[in-house]
């Protein structure tokens, strides 16, 4: 019997490629990386090429771009609208 190969679509290059972690693997990196930050659902998936472009630890200013801006995008959404009159 053929075994089925799961395979995704590179968000970056979109490329095909076979998906060759686990989910639990996949979360593991994605809180080291990010922290508690960020969701997998908030995620797309890239290919190992296009990781090493955008990954924190490869390029921090970005990373640091993002992570001030979604700070600033959590302390707004948090925030209590204020009520007039």
């Amino acid at each position: 019997m053929k075994k089925i190969k799961r395979t995704f679509i590179c968000a970056m290059c979109k490329g095909e490629f076979e998906i060759d972690w686990s989910e639990e693997e996949a979360e593991e990196e994605l809180k080291e990386e990010f922290g508690e930050d960020i969701k997998k659902e908030d995620c797309e998936q890239v290919c190992d090429d296009c990781w090493e472009k955008v990954k924190p630890k490869n390029n921090p200013k970005v990373f640091n771009e993002w992570k001030s801006d979604n700070q600033s995008l959590n302390r707004n959404c948090s925030e209590k609208p204020s009520q007039s009159g």
